[in-house]
């Protein structure tokens, strides 16, 4: 025996499809919400920031990758607990700067001449 819809039934089925759709796209956004743009107390940074204010308003990152034109770099440890100075380098085509705290998203901070040219989000925190 076979089911047919009625007309009513159609219109409820496509409002029903559109809805999930609709949450599906606010999801997404939400993601790329999170991922362009990074906190430190209660201060927003944004892509086009300089590096010397993100070293103001966050100090120094977890951790930080110089990458060359070819990927290869070298690794800088801080750390909010360690007094490191870090300087955005001349030689490295790009610089990964990383902020985590325990139990929260990590945000890399991606640096094109010592400026935020893109913020991802990363997995948690240990």
């Amino acid at each position: 025996m076979a089911v047919v819809a009625t007309g009513r039934e159609k219109i409820a089925m496509k409002n029903a499809l559109g809805a999930v759709l609709a949450g599906v796209a606010l999801l997404s956004l939400s993601r790329l919400a999170l991922a362009s743009e990074l906190r430190c107390g209660g201060r927003l940074v944004l892509p086009g920031d300089s590096a010397a204010d993100v070293l103001e308003r966050c100090g120094p990152p977890a951790s930080l990758q110089r990458l060359g034109s070819r990927g290869f770099g070298e690794a800088a440890s801080g750390g909010r607990g360690k007094t490191a100075r870090i300087k955005p380098s001349k030689s490295a085509d790009r610089e990964v700067w990383t902020y985590a705290s325990t139990g929260q998203l990590a945000r890399l901070l991606t640096f094109r001449k010592g400026r935020v040219a893109q913020i991802d989000v990363g997995g948690y925190a240990r």
